[in-house]
């Protein structure tokens, strides 16, 4: 089993392979060689929680985009971890909220009075949860992993909500598609949690379904019909059936 060093020192080794082939500047992400009339910037590294190497089930969530271009640079392991665990002293947006509340549902043995806490409050949108029990959550994505499958950002995009950045342009396809998968072999999660019903049509999903993980697709945690336990928990059961 490697340590949260060894698999750190991976994907970072991995990603920075994959900088110095592509044209993109190590630092602040621009890709020198991309497709004309788009300004594009790789945008961020993936989260690994601090507890995630040693952890009972290892869970990966994947995204679709970042959304918005957070930083001028590429954000950095740590800098990442810290966005993800800090999240919980603001106010958690739909889709930490719902990363929260499923990390907890995976792991209820191990978290089985704060999951009884929750069940209890099942019809509230995980947000309203998070926000009510803030401080029992502390820590909990800590014991995960997530990185988004899209990987670059337009420079200067403010809004998260859209689906402009979740395209490819010609032979970044493969690379990308490639790059996400050894990420996912470095990683080696137990769950692969997919968050977006659209995942179900990319050849990276299929291709994860042949292997031993389990593979989960979800719609994404800020869709109204997708944010509350008892859709994740619904969701398994029916899987569990399969």
């Amino acid at each position: 089993m490697n340590t949260l060093e060894q698999i750190k020192n991976e994907i970072t080794s991995l990603y920075n392979d994959f900088y110095e082939k592509n044209e993109i500047d190590p630092k602040v992400g621009i890709w020198h060689n991309a497709p004309e009339g788009k300004e594009l910037r790789f945008a961020t590294m993936p989260h690994i929680g601090e507890h995630y190497a040693e952890a009972d089930k290892k869970i990966l969530f994947v995204g679709l985009d970042i959304g918005m271009e957070e930083e001028k640079y590429i954000i950095p392991l740590k800098y990442r971890r810290d966005c993800f665990v800090h999240e919980i002293k603001n106010c958690p947006n739909a889709h930490v909220s719902g990363m929260m509340i499923t990390t907890l549902f995976l792991q209820r043995e191990k978290y089985t009075e704060l999951w009884n806490e929750v069940l209890a409050h099942r019809n509230l949108q995980n947000r309203a949860i998070i926000n009510k029990m803030r401080d029992s959550f502390h820590s909990i994505l800590d014991n995960v992993a997530q990185t988004n499958f899209y990987k670059f950002v337009t420079v200067g995009r403010t809004s998260r909500t859209g689906a402009s950045d979740r395209q490819f342009f010609g032979e970044e396809q493969g690379k990308i598609e490639d790059l996400f998968l050894k990420e996912v072999e470095i990683l080696n999660p137990d769950i692969i949690w997919f968050q977006g019903k659209e995942f179900e049509g990319y050849s990276v999903y299929r291709e994860l379904k042949k292997t031993s993980k389990k593979v989960i697709v979800s719609c994404h945690p800020s869709y109204i019909r997708a944010c509350t336990p008892n859709y994740i928990i619904e969701l398994t059961k029916n899987l569990e059936k399969q």
